[in-house]
């Protein structure tokens, strides 16, 4: 069993997967050597006390077998030579080593440990069962000894652990166990495969290649279960998802749905392939590269789903902000789903490290003196970032809302860590970094509660006084009755006599959640107001111009002039007249302007 390890064509997938494992997560003692000086005292270094003697070894591996404690299998290993595997796959190795040694001693003899020597000093091996075809390796326990101690520990040796399968198939397959042991056999999927194997379908132990052809074919029926699984499991995970989403009436986008199962797909695999592969007993020299190159292929993989799954997971939150009145929520979630991509691969890289045992933590320091320095060089960066933090504690605008922010003018339809996406009113996408809002004036137009309609409705001039009046009010009235003008406050006076009319001051508010919508309803007013002056004969004024001739010098005919003394008495006699017949004479101040709807207003029907 373990002479398949040394097998020199066996190195060639160690050298090939090589290259898909990462230089720094090779054993640094292959890079570094560190020299001692003579003068410094070496340490001391003792003996594992559960390997210290042949008796203490034979019962640490008797106590492990038979153990159902997760550390057992840990002792009997302790027990095996494994030096040339590495820490990482001494379990794989040495599992199977472990329950055939023990499935032989089983159904040799009863041990005793007592019986075995209490010697730590010895240099001589001990041998525990005598080869029954009388000639080759014997099962033995040797001292190894250590560098920097004095006594050894004891181990069975690399030459015992060759020969087990040899001695199982020709002396042992066919015994039962010897009367009087108490503990039940345990066994091993891995071994009753190889052992069925060999007993049924004996060509596929041959080993034309690396090993057996038995372990090829393991090879491809594991690559395909991982396949057929891996699918159905995907499979299931996107129905719930599905369901998920259907429940709150959402529809899943399909580009989120394939970047998310894909790399689900590829980590199941990947997964499945490590569990059926471990039951083959592959030699260490290919076991060692297709581990780290499965596990890292399948860490990888779920961390890579996690990041897609945010994804989905941001769809289906900003789904969930859209139906709420509250556009807060649209503005925290892209930054919220954005934090959280950055911290499932910061996550996921500590993951992937622990799971092939590489020592990150010195990736990570220097991560720490590069973030420093990149903190350094990059001041507008972590300006922008800071920014994105003002956004959200001030909240000087929401997604959608209309601002302005110097010369740029548009709609909001994104905010970033880095920057802010602004829509034009021609449609093209204007970046703004972030930094900028710390400092920049921000005109929210979006967060107007009224929008202002101001204008001047130019009448003619031979319109007669009372139908001017008539018509302002009856513009007031339209104002009171439209359903989303400001009913508390407007003005519609007759403001200014123009050059070629008479202007009515139009000064209302239109209580409008969009642009859009207030477009329409400022629509709808001035089309009444015309509806309105058609009705009244009110007729709107343009600039025209009127040429006036004179025949001859001289006062004009029938035109008799006037003393500026009775032409200033005339004027005030006149002006006291129209006074004191439309407001009246020594009359009290009228009252501020107030917006009540008036008597006979539509508004007051029936009262």
């Amino acid at each position: 069993m373990y002479k398949s390890l040394h097998h020199p064509l066996s190195r060639l997938i160690t050298i090939l997967c090589l290259f898909a494992v990462p230089a720094w997560a090779q054993d640094s003692t292959d890079s570094i050597a560190v020299e001692v000086s003579d003068t410094v005292a070496q340490p001391v270094v003792t003996p594992d006390a559960r390997i210290a003697s042949p008796r203490d070894t034979m019962n640490t591996f008797l106590k492990g077998a038979n153990s159902e404690a997760e550390n057992g299998l840990e002792d009997a290993i302790l027990t095996l030579d494994l030096s040339e595997v590495s820490d990482s796959l001494k379990i794989d190795i040495g599992e199977p080593i472990v329950f055939r040694l023990k499935a032989i001693l089983d159904r040799h003899d009863i041990i005793d440990p007592e019986k075995y020597p209490n010697k730590a000093d010895s240099t001589n091996p001990f041998i525990v069962l005598k080869n029954p075809a009388g000639k080759g390796q014997d099962i033995e326990i040797i001292p190894i000894l250590l560098e920097g101690s004095a006594l050894p520990e004891w181990k069975f040796s690399k030459d015992s652990l060759d020969i087990l399968d040899e001695l199982w198939d020709t002396h042992y397959k066919d015994l039962d166990r010897v009367a009087g042991l108490e503990t039940p056999e345990k066994k091993l999927l891995s071994l009753t495969i190889r052992d069925w194997t060999a007993e049924n379908v004996p060509y596929l132990m041959n080993a034309p290649f690396i090993f057996e052809n038995w372990k090829w074919l393991g090879m491809f029926i594991s690559i395909l279960l991982g396949m057929i699984i891996s699918r159905i499991i995907s499979a299931i995970l996107i129905r719930m998802v599905r369901r998920i989403f259907r429940e709150e009436k959402m529809k899943l986008d399909e580009k989120l749905e394939r970047g998310f199962i894909r790399p689900v797909r590829i980590g199941i695999m990947a997964w499945v392939w490590w569990l059926a592969i471990k039951p083959l007993m592959l030699p260490e020299a290919a076991l060692s590269p297709l581990k780290t190159v499965i596990i890292t292929i399948s860490s990888s993989a779920f961390v890579w789903a996690i990041y897609r799954l945010v994804d989905i997971i941001g769809s289906y939150i900003s789904e969930k902000a859209r139906k709420t009145e509250n556009k807060y929520d649209d503005l925290v979630v892209p930054l919220i789903v954005r934090s959280l991509k950055i911290f499932v691969v910061f996550i996921g890289f500590i993951f992937v490290c622990q799971m092939n045992k590489w020592e990150y933590q010195t990736a990570l320091a220097g991560f720490g003196l590069v973030g420093m320095a990149t903190a350094l060089a990059a001041q507008d960066t972590l300006g922008n970032v800071f920014g994105s933090i003002t956004v959200l504690v001030d909240r000087p605008f929401q997604i959608g809302d209309w601002i302005q922010i110097g010369d740029v003018d548009g709609s909001v339809e994104s905010v970033g860590i880095r920057s802010t996406r602004v829509r034009t009113f021609y449609n093209s996408i204007v970046t703004v970094p972030n930094s900028t809002l710390t400092n920049a004036i921000v005109d929210n137009y979006g967060a107007r509660k009224y929008r202002r309609l101001k204008m001047n409705v130019g009448v003619t001039y031979d319109t007669p006084p009372e139908k001017i009046e008539a018509f302002c009010e009856g513009i007031r009235e339209l104002i009171r009755q439209h359903p989303y003008t400001r009913k508390d406050y407007f003005h519609v006076y007759l403001n200014t006599m123009g050059d070629s009319s008479l202007n009515i001051l139009l000064y209302c508010f239109h209580e409008c959640p969009d642009w859009s919508t207030e477009l329409r309803e400022r629509h709808r007013l001035l089309l009444d107001i015309i509806r309105l002056a058609q009705s009244m004969g009110v007729e709107f004024a343009f600039p025209t111009s009127t040429l006036y001739m004179q025949a001859q010098a001289g006062d004009p005919e029938g035109v008799v002039s006037i003393e500026q003394n009775k032409a200033l008495e005339e004027g005030r006699r006149l002006a006291s007249e129209i006074v004191y017949e439309h407001l009246g004479k020594n009359t009290t101040p009228p009252p501020p302007v107030t917006f009540d709807a008036p008597p006979g207003s539509v508004d007051n029907d029936g009262e």
